[in-house]
């Protein structure tokens, strides 16, 4: 009797510590996933004038446009408070042209409205009149200390990119839940000062616009009378019509928006992945939910015998289905501190690996109370079913030991297990099929080589002696190709709008040497590549996507208007990609020139890679010594571009293996319910010559239907949103077959010797012993 007691006792404790194991699984999950969210959902909202500031768009996409736009909305909208175009130009930054310590600053040109639209915290000087005039420049706080250390830099000369600038202001640096980062930011008047400025031209599309209304009321009537204004409708009207069906061709986006529009200039997540996000931890926390059922529901026929004494004793029913909440609420609770403390040691950890941020409860601690009430929310939602099945017995017949539960809640166990399992399996399908759409894209033949490339942004020194510095570049043998260019291969970002033969285009501009199309074997479809710098100045090669677009017969025969020159069309290139996989080739131009050689590409011969690296560093040190050399593989930066994808993938890796537990822990406690329930039967087939092989194939086949019918759940929905998903790239993969297979195979073998493990111990006991005790 004693023996049969404590074997109860332990399978109690053992259900009880699966049920805290179990919430602590999900809730860790959760806590990690609603953490994230709230960190990314918090962007921007530092900024007092949050719901009402805007960025200008054409037709609700992210746009560059052209910078005499803002003056003509200031003159005719009288509902806009303050608007400034915004250039974004990182470069080289010191005290002055001598000084051998420079850095690599990031920086935007913007004018003094910048200081009413966005909100930044004044350290030293006024935000009055901080970028009023021409070559004035506000640094934040650690470039300010970077440059001057403890002194005061208001008044005091900063030169970047070779000019020479005056510190207006100190701010301090920009929260890092800002989507726009910066370290300074120069006055837009020093554009507009420039002789022939492309600040002031209707063909330069590089700039984009912030502006502030009134009144977030007032949106309708900004947005309308934005695009009543004839001078920027006419500009706009011949390359936008087709475009668009309502001819207002200017939109506005929401600063609130901002942070979840795919652009490469400011800090951004898709709002797909935030979409995908809630659904994980609503998967997690209904897979909790089942397990809490089936492992509360497995104690049932112990449980039921206690509250039927108890009810003969005088219980009511409600007294003990209250028990059973509290009893759940405090497991709940129990699980959530656990979950907090491993929280609080492997989140660094965890953003390490995710290369993410936000994790933390550092400026957050009203979380911990919003996690605690969502906790007791969902066990009391957790416990209802089990309470009311738990207490809703037959007492005669339970004290008498012949009550046996009805074929309902076995019903409700398995659709709750098969349930689990279709999460599991979608989960897994999801994982291994983004996975392969970004080995597709790593391994995808753009058109130009990529491996065995290094760059380094230049400086304005490099610059100056840039044919000296790749001559001895050269000396060693293991770097046999050297190019110029503007831009890096995945991120050019100079957009050129034009008119030519009476119609308006827009075109990529990659400022690049002659060595270019050598250097990447690009191939010509028309006409010729560039010869040299002399010959070909200021020419330019167009890409097969241009000539297509624009229904160019004769591209050859086309001028294209340039800054304060114009150069001739003299060759045509077959496409490829020179952006991100995700989207079509876009028009594209190569212009000759040699007034932007801002990245240098080094072609390596292959092997002895640290010596060639070493070589680089100490002629850099040669001609740059108070500058740091930033180092990259080229194939590396354009893998880069699918950093997004590989953190959802991360993330549903993280809660597929998250599943995959819950899954397993759910198996234990219905396996311990199932043969609970089926004791007498497995001691008399034990009895009657039943092996233990016998007895375990009987339990697996209990389980796998379910995993079968799962995976015939699972699969379509599976491939319906893996369909869908990849309609969003220009380049994607085939969905194979095999992920699905796969999937079904793996949650079945995990599975089987997950149940085989627990039945083997529970077949292998004294059949004898489990005939006496029922």
């Amino acid at each position: 009797m004693i023996k049969h007691i404590y074997s109860g006792f332990i399978k109690y404790t053992l259900s009880l510590f699966l049920n805290i194991l179990s919430l602590t699984i999900a809730f860790s999950g959760i806590i990690t996933i609603l953490l994230y969210i709230s960190y990314q959902k918090s962007f921007d909202k530092h900024n007092i004038h949050y719901s009402t500031v805007y960025q200008l768009q054409i037709d609700n996409e992210e746009s560059t446009l052209p910078a005499v736009i803002s003056p003509i909305l200031r003159k005719n909208v009288s509902d806009i408070v303050a608007i400034t175009p915004v250039w974004f130009n990182p470069g080289i930054i010191s005290i002055n042209k001598q000084s051998k310590y420079s850095f690599y600053a990031s920086s935007f040109y913007a004018n003094n409205d910048i200081f009413k639209i966005f909100s930044f915290d004044i350290i030293n000087g006024s935000a009055k009149d901080a970028l009023k005039q021409p070559l004035s420049i506000v640094l934040t706080q650690s470039l300010a200390k970077k440059l001057y250390e403890n002194e005061n830099p208001i008044g005091k000369q900063v030169n970047l990119n070779g000019h020479n600038y005056t510190c207006t202001a100190v701010i301090k640096d920009l929260p890092e839940t800002s989507s726009i980062q910066t370290e300074c930011i120069v006055s837009f008047e020093t554009l507009l000062q420039q002789d022939n400025s492309f600040a002031k031209k209707w063909s330069e599309w590089s700039f984009r616009t912030f502006l502030r209304i009134n009144s977030k009321d007032n949106y309708n009537h900004v947005l309308k009378a934005i695009n009543s204004i004839d001078e920027i409708n006419n500009v706009l009207h011949e390359d936008l019509a087709e475009k668009s069906a309502n001819d207002s061709y200017l939109s506005l986006q929401a600063l609130s928006k901002l942070h979840f529009t795919e652009s490469g200039q400011y800090k951004t997540i898709n709002p797909i992945v935030i979409n995908i996000l809630i659904l994980l931890a609503i998967i997690l926390a209904v897979m909790g939910i089942v397990n809490f059922v089936n492992l509360l529901t497995s104690q049932a026929i112990q449980r039921a015998k206690v509250f039927s004494i108890k009810r003969i004793l005088g219980a009511g029913e409600t007294q003990l289905l209250i028990q059973i909440i509290v009893e759940s609420i405090i497991i709940s609770l129990i699980a959530l501190a656990i979950a907090l403390i491993i929280h609080s040691y492997l989140y660094p950890y965890i953003e390490k690996i995710l290369q993410i941020k936000g994790l933390s409860f550092q400026n957050r601690n009203y979380w911990y109370v919003y996690f605690v009430l969502m906790t007791i929310i969902y066990s009391i939602i957790a416990s209802i079913y089990p309470a009311k099945y738990i207490t809703s017995v037959n007492i005669i017949q339970t004290v008498k030991g012949t009550y046996r539960f009805s074929g309902k809640g076995r019903f409700i166990r398995n659709f709750l297990l098969t349930l689990q399992f279709s999460f599991t399996i979608l989960l897994i399908i999801a994982s291994i099929s983004i996975k392969k759409q970004i080995n597709f894209w790593h391994n995808f033949d753009i058109g130009i080589q990529k491996e065995n490339i290094v760059y380094i942004r230049t400086s304005s020194n490099i610059i100056k002696h840039k044919d000296a510095f790749v001559k001895e570049l050269l000396n060693n043998p293991h770097i046999t190709e050297y190019t110029y260019s503007s831009f890096v291969p995945g991120g050019v970002g100079m957009m050129w709008g034009r008119t030519i033969n009476n119609q308006q285009i827009n075109i990529y501009c990659w400022p690049v040497d002659q060595h270019f199309i050598d250097f990447f074997g690009i191939k010509i479809k028309k006409g010729r590549k560039f010869s040299s710098l002399k010959a070909d100045m200021n020419s330019f090669i167009i890409n097969e996507k241009a000539v297509e677009k624009y229904h160019w017969d004769k591209p050859l025969e086309i001028i294209m208007q340039g800054f304060d020159f114009e150069g001739p069309i003299i060759g045509v290139t077959e496409n490829f990609n020179f952006s991100s996989l995700k989207e079509q080739i876009p028009p594209m131009q190569l212009w000759l020139t040699d007034t932007r050689p801002y990245v240098l590409l080094l072609k390596l011969a292959g092997g002895n890679t640290s010596t060639v690296m070493e070589h680089i560093k100490n002629i850099w040190g040669k001609f740059e010594p108070g500058l740091d050399i930033d180092i990259n593989f080229l194939d590396e930066h354009l893998n880069n571009l699918y950093q997004k994808e590989e953190k959802i993938a991360y993330f549903i890796e993280a809660v597929s293996l998250w599943t995959i537990l819950l899954s397993l822990t759910g198996l234990l406690g219905l396996t311990l319910f199932t043969a609970r329930q089926r004791t007498k039967e497995i001691a008399v087939r034990r009895v009657n010559g039943a092996t233990v092989i016998e007895i375990i194939n009987l339990f697996n086949r209990e389980f796998i239907k379910w995993i079968i019918l799962a995976f015939l759940i699972a699969t379509p929905i599976a491939y319906y949103s893996i369909a869908n998903w990849i309609q969003n790239f220009a380049y994607k993969m085939s969905i194979s077959w095999w992920i699905f297979a796969l999937s079904g195979i793996f949650l079945l073998i995990v599975t089987t010797i997950s149940v085989s493990i627990q039945t083997l111990i529970i077949a292998r006991k004294n059949p004898t012993e489990s005939l006496r005790y029922e």
